[in-house]
């Protein structure tokens, strides 16, 4: 009973949730990939656990440490040494071992290569000026200058445009004050891992789509894909 509430009031705050277009949802879930199976603190627990869930391992293992109990106790007597099973055994697993580590080295290294692929955003300019970070613009995109909007306001009712429940933007305007305002705008160079949800991205011709992402406009005739 408790899951399928837990379930249901999830399902209702997913429905509630709200995304301002260019606002990075930096409390959520980043864009790294990580298809690696092992760190270097869990590599070898993992690793044997999987060795020994093959029935062929367990069985020798177990062979191994009868002849082993029988060859140094007294409980029983072994008239073979158990170094013949266990030696084998143990080479086996060695081997085994070292391909995955380094096929998993392998993965570690194609995971990194793809969370740091440079991908670009739409950002506000100011918003990057401000930042305690060092964020970098692009420069292959308008030689890393900014681009200058004047924006237009039109509202019906006075007050200050918002949006319920939702912290404001650094382009939040004051339409009593002001009826246009200009707005500059720079494209910022991020790792791919780097990408969250709201955030606007630039994919250029035969790029890598660096996530999950909903197609705002394009270049080509009739703004398709």
């Amino acid at each position: 009973m408790d899951s399928s509430a837990n379930g249901l009031r999830s399902l209702q705050e997913e429905s509630n949730r709200i995304l301002i277009l260019g606002n990075s949802e930096t409390n959520g879930s980043d864009n790294s990939v990580c298809t690696s199976k092992y760190s270097i603190l869990t590599f070898f627990p993992k690793a044997l656990r999987e060795q020994f869930r093959r029935v062929g391992n367990v069985y020798f293992l177990t062979i191994g440490v009868i002849m082993f109990i029988g060859q140094y106790t007294d409980a029983w007597n072994s008239s073979i040494e158990p170094w013949t099973t266990l030696g084998p055994l143990g080479i086996v697993i060695s081997v085994s071992l070292l391909q995955e580590g380094y096929a998993d080295v392998a993965r570690h290294r194609n995971d990194k290569k793809t969370n740091t692929h440079p991908c670009i955003l739409l950002k506000c300019a100011e918003d990057l000026d401000k930042s305690d970070k060092k964020r970098v613009r692009d420069e292959t995109v308008l030689n890393g200058e900014d681009l200058e909007f004047l924006l237009d306001i039109h509202h019906r009712g006075g007050g200050k445009s918002s949006l319920p429940d939702v912290n404001e933007t650094s382009v939040s305007i004051d339409v009593e004050k002001e009826k246009t305002k200009s707005v500059k705008l720079a494209f910022e160079r991020v790792e791919r891992k780097d990408i969250y949800a709201g955030d606007i991205v630039l994919v250029k011709s035969r790029d890598m789509v660096p996530a999950d992402i909903v197609l705002l406009a394009s270049s080509n005739q009739g703004g398709s894909a």
